[in-house]
């Protein structure tokens, strides 16, 4: 059996941008989540910063509403791609697909 769903909740890296994507539109922007650990006596925080791509309507509500640290909550899939950088490299690279989102915090956040 496999799986592979996703769920993430952090602040936006940049304003979310729509480009046209042949018959829907895409929406892309960058997520940051945050993770606090106690080391000892000393707290510590990793951030672990994500691409994020909405499809169709979802997209566009969500380049409607937010802007750069902003919160969200969102559940989507992992997709890998690669490709030749034309340098002879093959580059890589893992994005979250969202599927369904939350928008987080109160009306003054």
């Amino acid at each position: 059996m496999n799986y592979n769903r996703v769920i993430l909740a952090g602040r936006l890296t940049r304003d979310p941008e729509t480009t046209d994507a042949g018959s829907s539109t895409i929406t892309a922007f960058g997520l940051a989540v945050n993770r606090k650990y106690m080391v000892g006596d000393e707290q510590r925080e990793e951030v672990l910063f994500v691409e994020v791509g909405f499809w169709g309507k979802r997209g566009k509500v969500i380049e409607q509403y937010l802007k750069k640290g902003d919160p969200i909550h969102i559940e989507g899939r992992l997709r890998f791609t690669s490709w030749d950088d034309g340098k002879g490299n093959t580059r890589t690279k893992i994005t979250v697909i969202g599927e369904s989102f939350e928008f987080m915090g109160g009306k003054n956040e």
